[in-house]
C-alpha cells in the first residue's frame, strides 16, 4: 500500500509541475509573438529552471537573436543541439549566429574522414544509436536463423552476409552511442556571453592576448576559486578570462522538462523556422 501511495504522490507532483509550467510557457510564446522579446526571455528561462527542453532552448535562442544578444543565442542553440542533435532548424540557426560572430579563427586542418565520422556520430542522439544497435542485433539474429535452418543455398548465402553485416552495424552503433554519450557527459565547452579580454595569466594586469566578443565557443581547461578560467580557443590557443563572461553549454540542471505542446516560434532575419514544416 505504501508503494502505491509513493507512486501516486510522484504522479501528482509531476502533474502539478506540468500545470505550473504551462501558463508560463504560454505567456512566453505570446510575448514572443507580440515582439516583447525581453519578456519572452525571462519567461523561457523561468520554464528552463524546471529542467531542459530542446524546443524551449530553440525559442530562447530566437528571442536572444532578436535582441542582438549573439552570445546567449549561440549558447541556447548549442544547448538545444546537445539535446536534439538531428534538428536541422537548430543547426541552421546556430550557423547563422556563428557567421555573425566578430572573432573568427583559422581552425587547424583535420582529415576529411575524421570530420565526416564525427559529424555522423554527433548528428544522432545516444538513444537513437542505441535503437539502431538493437535493430541491427535483431536483424543479424533473424538472418542467422535463416542461415541455420534455411534449405536454399542462395538464400543461406545472402542470410549469412546479412548476419555478418548486422553484427558489424551492431558494433559500430554501440561505439557511436558510447562516443556520443561521452561527448555529452563530459562536455566542457562554454560560450562567451559578454565582451572579455583573454590574457596570458590569471592576474588583473596580465598581458593581453586578444579581446573576445560574444558568441565564441571555447573549451574550459581549468577553473580557479578567484573567478578565472583557463580556456582553449577554436584554434587551440589558450588563455585566461573572467568566469562571469562565459557560460557552460552543459547547464547545472540536467532534468528534462515535459511541457504541454511547446510552441516552436517563427523566425526572422535569416533564421530557420520549424513552422515551415507544418
Amino acid at each position: 500500500m505504501k508503494r502505491y501511495m509513493m507512486i501516486w504522490t510522484f504522479l501528482c507532483c509531476c502533474f502539478a509541475s506540468l500545470l505550473a509550467v504551462t501558463p508560463v510557457l504560454e505567456d512566453a510564446d505570446n510575448a514572443f509573438l507580440q515582439k516583447k522579446y525581453k519578456e519572452a526571455i525571462r519567461a523561457y528561462e523561468t520554464v528552463l529552471q524546471q529542467g531542459e527542453n530542446a524546443d524551449i532552448y530553440y525559442n530562447l535562442g530566437n528571442a536572444y537573436f532578436r535582441v542582438n544578444d549573439l552570445g546567449r543565442a549561440v549558447l541556447s542553440y548549442e544547448r538545444a543541439l546537445a539535446l536534439a542533435p538531428a534538428d536541422e532548424d537548430v543547426r541552421h540557426n546556430l550557423e547563422v549566429c556563428q557567421a555573425k560572430v566578430a572573432n573568427q579563427f583559422n581552425l587547424p586542418s583535420e582529415m576529411f574522414f575524421i570530420t565526416w565520422l564525427r559529424n555522423l556520430v554527433m548528428h544522432r542522439s545516444c538513444d537513437a544509436w542505441g535503437g539502431y544497435a538493437l535493430f541491427s542485433l535483431f536483424l543479424s539474429l533473424l538472418a542467422f536463423g535463416i542461415f541455420r535452418y534455411g534449405r536454399a543455398l542462395r538464400l543461406r548465402q545472402v542470410a549469412l552476409g546479412v548476419a555478418v553485416l548486422g553484427v558489424l552495424c551492431f558494433v559500430f552503433c554501440n561505439i557511436a552511442a558510447a562516443w556520443n554519450w561521452r561527448s555529452y557527459a563530459h562536455d566542457d565547452r562554454a560560450v562567451v556571453v559578454e565582451p572579455v579580454a583573454l590574457v596570458k595569466d590569471s592576474q588583473p594586469k596580465a598581458e593581453l592576448i586578444m579581446d573576445l566578443q560574444p558568441g565564441v565557443v571555447v573549451r574550459v581547461v581549468e577553473e580557479t576559486l578567484r573567478g578565472w578560467m583557463l580556456v582553449e580557443l577554436p584554434n587551440t590557443k589558450t588563455g585566461w578570462l573572467r568566469s562571469e563572461a562565459i557560460e557552460k553549454v552543459k547547464p547545472a540542471v540536467q532534468v528534462p522538462v515535459e511541457t504541454a505542446e511547446t510552441a516552436v516560434l517563427p523566425a526572422e532575419n535569416g533564421e530557420n523556422s520549424k513552422d515551415d514544416d507544418r
